[in-house]
């Protein structure tokens, strides 16, 4: 646990955390991406918004964890949604390289 995290912040061999469930909604790609910590599951999933021009994505973590993967997903694709309710293309305006 503690080196996995450990590789993925320092940036070496990290290993994307699987999708479990995604959406289209209101032009953008909701992925749901839970984190094990543990015996829960952390909320964490990115927002992808295609272009003609390419993709952007805008990844996101929260504090809420659950003790099931379905549970965290469920919630997950919910935050998502009110991301997207709330902020639109505007998730992507700090993005490096847009």
């Amino acid at each position: 646990m503690l080196m996995s995290w450990l590789r993925r912040w320092l940036g070496g061999g990290a290993e994307a955390d699987p999708v479990t469930a995604s959406e289209d909604y209101d032009g953008f790609e909701i992925q749901a991406t839970p984190q094990r910590e543990g015996d829960t599951w952390r909320v964490a999933g990115r927002v992808i918004w295609h272009l003609d021009s390419g993709v952007l994505q805008y990844d996101f973590v929260r504090a809420d964890s659950f003790p099931s993967a379905d549970n965290a997903t469920t919630m997950t694709l919910a935050k998502g949604r009110q991301l997207i309710d709330e902020r639109g293309s505007d998730l992507f305006n700090d993005h490096p390289g847009q």
